[in-house]
This record gives structure tokens, C-alpha cells and sequence, in this order.
């Protein structure tokens, strides 16, 4: 497990999706630019420069990990976590300017916006992996019972939450409470994804460790 936090995968899971989002936000962009005001114009390039910011110190963190040969901080993943929440947060934020529906349908790539969280997902679940891996040690014993609970807890709150959320949103017709219901989302995505890869995990620590006394 401790192979996870070898900095190499920061390159497969953030350098590579951050390109590929450049590229595929590029393509939109200049489709689009004589079409946009201004002020989508500029966000555009504000957006386009914090992405390429973000993966750039990243990458040169990832460098400087690989050249010492040392692994991942456990502190890179409340960082890496905050500082993408917040970029999707932003993006979806001013998503109406970026994006105005004056713009022909046709001109606007299948799946729009979805590409920022999709392609900046993998940064997020790496992010708790490495968190996991830091949380469970395999010479420690750890309570499966409690984490599996954990695990399954989640999609009941996620049920009551979206619930609320939505009602609340029609009810008040408000963008940031749209916003906020999907980060929050993701977030309750990935506190499952936590808990129950922790569950397995230590399933896999208890096996081995059986494994080996036999």
C-alpha cells in the first residue's frame, strides 16, 4: 500500500488530467471566443492560468519528490483537496459567464463543465488514498466494524442531504446553493470512497498478517 504515496503517481493522476482538461478547455475556448463578452473572455484566462499554476507546482513537487526519492507528504492531501474543491467550486460559480446560454448549443462540447470535475476527480480520490494509507499502518490493529459503518452511513446522508438540498434550491432558486449541493456531493463521494477502501484495506492487513502466522 505504502506504493501509493510514491510520487509518481502524481504524474498519472495530475499532470496527465490537468493536460488533457487544457487542452480540451482550448479547443472550447477558442470556439466559442468571438462570442463571448469580455468579462467571460478574461475569466477564461483567469481560469486557464490558475489550471496551469495548480498543475504546474504539482508537477514540480512531484519532480522534486522523484530526484529525492521520497514519497508523498500525508500533507499534500488536505492541500491538494482544498485548493481543487475550491478551483471546481469557482468554475461552477461562473460557469453562467463562461458559458452563456446566448451560445448555440451545438457550439458547446457534450459534456461542458463536467470535464473540470471529471478530469480533476482522480487528484481528489488520490488525495484520500494517500490519506488512507497514512491512517493504516499494517503493524497496528484497526476496528473494520466501525469503518464499514462509516461507509454505509454515507449514502443515507447523502440521500437526506441531496433531499433537503433540492427542495431548498427550488424553493429559493439560488446558484450558490446549487454549487454548494454538488461540492458537497463530491465531498460525500469521496468520505465513501475514504471509509470503505480503509475497510478493505485493513481486511487486507488482517489477511496477510494471518496469512503469515500460519
Amino acid at each position: 500500500m505504502e506504493n501509493l504515496r510514491n510520487s509518481k503517481w502524481l504524474f498519472l493522476v495530475n499532470t496527465l488530467p490537468i493536460i488533457l482538461l487544457f487542452i480540451l478547455g482550448s479547443n472550447q475556448f477558442f470556439l466559442i471566443k468571438t462570442l463571448l463578452t469580455p468579462e467571460g473572455v478574461q475569466l477564461w484566462y483567469y481560469f486557464a492560468i490558475s489550471l496551469i499554476g495548480i498543475g504546474l507546482l504539482i508537477f514540480l513537487y512531484a519532480l522534486y519528490l522523484t530526484k529525492q526519492n521520497k514519497i508523498v507528504s500525508v500533507w499534500y492531501s488536505p492541500i491538494a483537496f482544498l485548493i481543487h474543491i475550491l478551483f471546481i467550486f469557482l468554475h461552477l460559480s461562473y460557469s453562467d459567464k463562461m458559458l452563456p446560454s446566448s451560445i448555440p448549443q451545438w457550439l458547446i462540447l457534450d459534456t461542458g463543465f463536467l470535464y473540470v470535475s471529471t478530469f480533476l476527480m482522480s487528484t481528489l480520490a488520490y488525495s484520500v488514498l494517500v490519506i488512507v494509507v497514512y491512517l493504516t499502518p499494517s503493524n497496528k490493529d484497526h476496528s473494520i466494524g466501525f469503518n464499514f459503518f462509516s461507509a454505509l452511513s454515507v449514502p443515507i446522508i447523502g440521500y437526506v442531504f441531496t433531499q433537503t438540498a433540492q427542495a431548498l434550491v427550488h424553493i429559493l432558486a439560488n446558484d450558490f446553493l446549487t454549487y454548494t449541493m454538488f461540492i458537497v456531493i463530491i465531498t460525500l463521494v469521496l468520505v465513501f470512497l475514504f471509509f470503505i477502501t480503509r475497510s478493505m484495506t485493513m481486511l487486507f492487513i488482517m489477511f496477510m498478517n494471518n496469512k503469515n502466522k500460519v
